[in-house]
């Protein structure tokens, strides 16, 4: 029977294979706004970068041009480490890269950034230290032995970050909408910003049966959280949080524009499926019995398992502070944690113009929404 802190080979394949698709996905589709947000002739130069208090100093490799050929020469090279990673070719060396590279880029602009942007970092983070390669991958099939390990301190780390994600998306539900009145869903189903034309659909559900939903929303992220937290009966708990998180996903897909974060959502959690759900498909195949994680790398990783959490609680209660010293170290590790998904407000923000002064005339540039794209609705959002 699969333990709480071990994961499937197979499972830990998918994963990988949807990480490099994500990475992919994610970069096409920066790729019409390039010049806008990427060059120094676009909204956010390198000089306001770095001029800015909102500079983030991390390894940023996309400071290092400010023309248009110089960032589609970086976009090229972050699918072709994306598609090492869903091949498995030097897998270890394609996810630190593809994890610098999505850093890299969400730090040249971080005013366009979304919470897909900071869960596909992490998740990213922790696929460090799993054997990602040991199935269904070039460097299995060339016999390369796969860093990582799946049984251990670097299980627990994603399992936490899973969590994680849900537990504080429903403790930071609070107050007058969400709580109190039990109104946050109609109104983020009412925003002109996010709501598709299915939100409409539930819209007519009436508030009574709207504000069963926006209580049951906020227990089910709790019950999710607890469900991959279960010690007990992993098998049948862990299949049952990720089918319930597919279909959650998937509904909030259909509802409102986030981006890839429900896409992110609904397909990552897959590398949590336990090895019983394989073997209906591979009754012949049994996974080597893994070995156990090194104490010192378990030591290592306890430690950035503790950063995230304390992260996750200090910036989801205010009232609770952090020394200095660990808030740094945590952004440095790329570990820090925001989980207010329209929380503890609804987005009820409307209408944005965006308008080009110079010496001659006012001009507008676009008014919105709609917006030309997912990233400048975001930009619009943080300015």
């Amino acid at each position: 029977m699969t333990r709480w802190t071990e994961l499937d080979p197979r499972s830990l394949a998918v994963f990988r294979i949807v990480l490099g698709c994500l990475v992919a996905l994610d970069t096409l589709w920066r790729v019409p706004f390039l010049n806008d947000f990427m060059t120094d002739e676009g909204v956010y130069s390198r000089l306001d970068m770095t001029s800015s208090a909102y500079a983030d100093y991390w390894i940023c490799l996309h400071l290092g041009s400010g023309n248009l050929l110089g960032q589609s020469m970086l976009t090229l090279l972050i699918l072709s480490l994306a598609a090492g990673l869903i091949a498995g070719y030097r897998t270890t060396w394609m996810t630190l890269g593809c994890w610098i590279m999505m850093n890299s880029v969400q730090a040249r602009n971080p005013f366009i950034g979304d919470r897909g942007d900071l869960q596909l970092s992490l998740l990213l983070f922790w696929a460090l230290f799993l054997p990602l390669g040991e199935v269904w991958s070039l460097d299995a099939k060339a016999k390369r032995a796969s860093f990582g390990y799946r049984r251990g301190a670097p299980v627990v780390g994603l399992i936490l970050q899973f969590a994680s994600i849900y537990l504080f998306a429903a403790l930071t539900k609070t107050g007058d909408f969400w709580l109190a009145r039990g109104d946050g869903l109609k109104f983020s189903l009412l925003s002109p910003l996010f709501a598709t034309d299915v939100a409409a659909l539930w819209l007519k559900l009436g508030d009574p049966m709207l504000k069963a939903l926006n209580y049951s929303v906020i227990v089910g992220e709790l019950f999710l959280g607890l469900l991959l937290l279960c010690p007990l009966f992993v098998p049948l708990c862990r299949s049952l949080a990720v089918g319930a998180l597919v279909v959650f996903h998937l509904v909030v897909l259909v509802t409102f524009k986030l981006g890839l974060f429900p896409i992110i959502g609904a397909l990552t959690p897959l590398a949590l499926l336990p090895t019983e759900f394989w073997t209906r498909f591979f009754k012949k195949e049994k996974p080597d019995d893994p070995p156990t994680t090194p104490l010192p790398l378990n030591l290592v990783l306890g430690l950035f398992i503790g950063l995230a959490l304390l992260s996750s609680v200090a910036n989801s209660r205010p009232a609770i502070s952090r020394p200095q010293a660990l808030t740094r170290l945590t952004e440095i590790l790329r570990l820090e944690q925001h989980w207010e998904l329209f929380s503890p407000l609804p987005p009820i923000n409307g209408h944005f113009r965006l308008i080009s002064l110079d010496s001659n005339q006012e001009r507008i540039l676009f008014e919105g929404p709609p917006f030309p794209g997912h990233r400048w609705k975001m930009l619009m959002l943080a300015t």
